[in-house]
């Protein structure tokens, strides 16, 4: 009977933490919404830092000399694909909220996400809302990449494109 417990238990613990990371990850896709469809919303979506780059090498399957050379790889261009990045959210954030200023109207659809081919706890997502303007509506996909650290999610990559 205990035995039965404890497998219960460590179901109900895993299910639950399963639950979260969904959770974790539409309430990062409306924090993005919210970024770029409200002029006064600044939500705190962060970019991975190197700190927490070093620690997603290593929770992957590769050999100590591969490790460190992705570590290597990552901090030499670092800097350049983080500005990258910001430039691409920047110009999209940009974009979206001076048409909504115009009058347009965006509306959240969803967010979704699957797991990276090959790197653990790296995610391919995307969020879709429905933007009209002047008569004009269409769906829009913006297309991303996340990072969970087991504490929270965070933009990695260069990748922030949209999708029609």
């Amino acid at each position: 009977m205990l035995r039965k417990t404890l497998l219960f238990s460590l179901f109900l613990f895993v299910s639950q933490l399963h639950a979260q990371t969904e959770a974790d990850f539409e309430k990062f896709g409306q924090g993005i919404f919210s970024l770029i469809s409200d002029t006064g919303s600044y939500p705190n979506l962060e970019y991975i830092r190197i700190k927490s780059w070093k620690q997603l090498i290593d929770e992957q399957k590769l050999e100590s000399a591969e490790k460190e050379e992705w570590k290597l790889r990552m901090q030499e261009t670092y800097a350049n694909d983080k500005i990258e990045f910001e430039k691409k959210l920047g110009l999209i954030v940009q974009e979206y909220r001076a048409a909504s200023i115009k009058g347009a109207e965006l509306t959240y659809l969803e967010s979704a996400y699957v797991p990276h081919p090959k790197w653990k706890n790296w995610y391919q997502c995307y969020m879709r809302f429905s933007f009209e303007h002047e008569g004009l509506q269409t769906m829009v996909d913006l297309n991303y990449e996340l990072y969970f650290n087991g504490k929270g999610l965070l933009f990695i990559g260069t990748r922030f494109d949209e999708d029609f």
